[in-house]
């Protein structure tokens, strides 16, 4: 233990002592000085145990008894020693363990990986502190509500909304039954003029009645106002209050353009604006009680998944706690934003989007349904064709009876009386479990491991399975490898695009159509991505199931389906931004780039290029490129792999 102060006020757990980062980063901060404790961390795991956590805990509890304040620099130790989740949940919080104040203090160390973010977390943390040491802590979001409102008839919601009228800015969130648009309806709405006042209503009584008379309420008060509404992930709130208020069903697009004029005339999204502001190649959180949790606390409910559970009272509280963290976020933010130059990008590309992933997700994609149910019975027979091969295979047969023969020792090693005998073993093979995999692949087949997962766990995703095929010449084990790759593929199709394809809604004109959400700002990069389904991941051109899935697509009579794509966008982006001599010859010269880049990195294996590329522009030259893990690689512009690779 290193001593920093004569006081035994305040105690420091940190995973690594390094008095010189420990000084700058937390004890200049401190109103007093502190005691720095270094915790066991086990140097041959990625991760400790918790029993060993707990006994490291108990064998210096006489120590840190002497402490008021404990800070703890590790958010596994602090689970453990506060019996509390979600350790970055309680950041700017003083939780009571006995008569002790502990707190989530960030780890120093992290600051390589993310200083402004991690600092600025470090901030709020010891801030908290010093405010205990001087007696005028509270816990975060304790007194934000000044002023709120909770209107619960025609007569004063009206009047609350008129009030609203007169307001030049107002945050807006939504609470609804559903994450799914069209099922989502309206639990309740709020409006707030300052992070510290608001209104918050309820709309629709439950997920199956719809409340008519506050709907044209709110119909009439989007058509009118005239101001600036500020929201937190417009895309979906928007989205749904244009459906539910605006639209008669999915294929009305009159009302779908109404909706959009009138909420998007003049918006903000502080969901954007916090991504402009805080984005970092270590990735950043975005949800608003992650960006507001300083001002609001952890004011999260556990049910709200489901909002019928929750009262209706801590439901309001809750929905107006978003609106007033709204504005907390957008008075954090926006100068940031504005500040690292940021707002031309915000005005003319985010916000003009915003306009059309509201617009595409609220078209949907025409589906013919009937095709979806023949694609569906076609991708069935190929997962049972795998399964047979897979359970048939003489390899996965003798591997059940050596689970089978250990089953029966385990447990009747277990019994006192009654004994198991191999009948009574039910356990089949099952392809979707990760540990069967492993243990058959690298236990009792003893193949190399050539990756791991996030967990150190030897890998059995796709890419590794195809790899795998190389390092054998065994057939029964090529066609077993083989026989879970096919189970793969099409399983991935049918558990994340049929169901989606079937959920899809009715329109009036009696076809039913996709609804993708489309999320800008999910990305490091900045490029747009999906979710439920993933409407960016559909099979790739070229693959087993690709025109089968896009087969399912068809438009309605009357109408045409067209297929837009810009070439190698990033590519000519990068090259016109960088002025880089070589990249612009991909686009000066006529070549490929995929072949280009080939040759600069494997230009040794192959010899007959010239120094002036001049062969790179042939069409179906093949080269053969022997890759790290042994497999073989064909090269050529048409080869879909070569992209993957590069």
């Amino acid at each position: 233990m290193t001593m920093y102060s004569q006081t035994n006020r305040i105690v420091i757990l940190v995973p690594k002592n390094d008095p010189i980062q420990i000084q700058k980063e937390y004890l200049d901060f401190l109103s007093e000085g502190a005691d720095v404790i270094t915790l066991f961390i086990d140097p041959t795991r990625k991760k400790t145990k918790a029993a060993d956590m707990k006994e490291y805990l108990a064998s210096i509890s006489d120590e840190l008894s002497k402490y008021e304040i404990v800070l703890i620099a590790d958010a596994e130790y602090f689970k453990v020693f506060t019996k509390l989740g979600n350790a970055p949940k309680y950041l700017g919080y003083m939780v009571m363990v006995g008569n002790q104040q502990v707190a989530y203090l960030p780890n120093y160390k992290a600051i390589f990986y993310d200083p402004i973010k991690v600092r600025q977390n470090i901030k709020i943390a010891l801030d908290m502190v010093n405010k205990s040491i001087q007696g005028i802590y509270i816990d975060p979001g304790s007194n934000i509500i000044h002023h709120a409102e909770y209107p619960s008839t025609l007569e004063t919601i009206q009047k609350s909304l008129k009030r609203c009228l007169e307001c030049s800015r107002l945050t807006c969130d939504i609470e609804t039954y559903s994450l799914k648009v069209t099922e989502a309806q309206i639990a309740s709405i709020t409006f707030c003029w300052n992070k510290h006042e608001g209104i918050a209503f309820q709309v629709d009584k439950s997920p199956n009645v719809k409340n008519l008379f506050v709907r044209g309420l709110l119909y009439d008060f989007f058509t009118n106002y005239k101001g600036n509404l500020i929201f937190h992930n417009i895309a979906f709130d928007a989205t749904v209050l244009i459906y539910n208020l605006f639209m008669a069903d999915i294929t009305d697009s009159q009302g779908l353009l109404l909706g959009l004029k009138c909420l998007l005339r003049d918006f903000d999204d502080t969901k954007l604006i916090g991504y402009l502001a805080t984005n970092s190649c270590s990735g950043n959180d975005l949800s608003l009680k992650s960006l507001s949790q300083e001002y609001a606390g952890n004011y999260a409910q556990e049910d709200i998944n489901d909002v019928t559970k929750i009262p209706l009272d801590q439901l309001l509280q809750y929905n107006l706690t978003d609106g007033l963290a709204t504005w907390y976020v957008y008075n954090k933010y926006y100068p940031k934003m504005v500040e690292d130059q940021q707002k031309e990008i915000y005005e003319t590309l985010f916000k003009p989007a915003t306009k059309d992933i509201i617009q595409m997700q609220l078209t949907g994609f025409p589906l013919d349904m009937k095709r979806v149910e023949e694609v569906k019975q076609m991708l069935l027979n190929d997962q049972n064709n795998a399964l047979d091969r897979i359970l048939n295979s003489p390899l996965v047969i003798s591997f059940m009876e050596i689970l089978r023969d250990q089953w029966v020792t385990r447990t009747n090693n277990k019994l006192k009386k009654k004994k198991v005998t191999g009948k009574d073993f039910k356990e089949q093979f099952n392809p979707r479990s990760p540990i069967q995999l492993k243990e058959l692949l690298y236990d009792y087949l003893e193949l190399p491991i050539l990756n791991k997962t996030a967990t150190n766990q030897p890998s059995t995703d796709g890419d590794t399975l195809t790899a795998l095929l190389n390092h054998t010449k065994d057939e029964n084990v090529i066609n077993l490898i083989q026989g879970f790759i096919d189970y793969s593929a099409v399983n991935k199709i049918l558990t994340a695009f049929i169901p989606a394809f079937e959920q899809a809604p009715k329109g009036s004109d009696g076809w039913n159509y996709l609804i993708g959400n489309f999320n800008l700002g999910g990305t490091v990069s900045g490029r747009l991505s999906s979710s439920s389904p993933n409407l960016q991941n559909l099979p790739a051109t070229g693959s087993k199931y690709a025109k089968l899935i896009k087969s399912c697509f068809k438009a309605p009579e009357g109408w045409l389906l067209c297929g837009l794509d810009f070439a190698a966008l990033e590519d000519h982006i990068s090259a016109l931004t960088t002025k880089d001599i070589n990249k612009l010859r991909v686009y000066t010269g006529g070549y490929d780039g995929h072949c280009l880049r080939a040759y600069s990195y494997f230009s040794d294996q192959m010899p007959d290029i010239t120094a002036e590329l001049d062969e790179i522009k042939k069409d179906g030259e093949v080269y053969k490129v022997t890759m790290d893990d042994g497999s073989i690689l064909y090269l050529n512009e048409h080869n879909p792999k070569l992209k993957e690779l590069l």
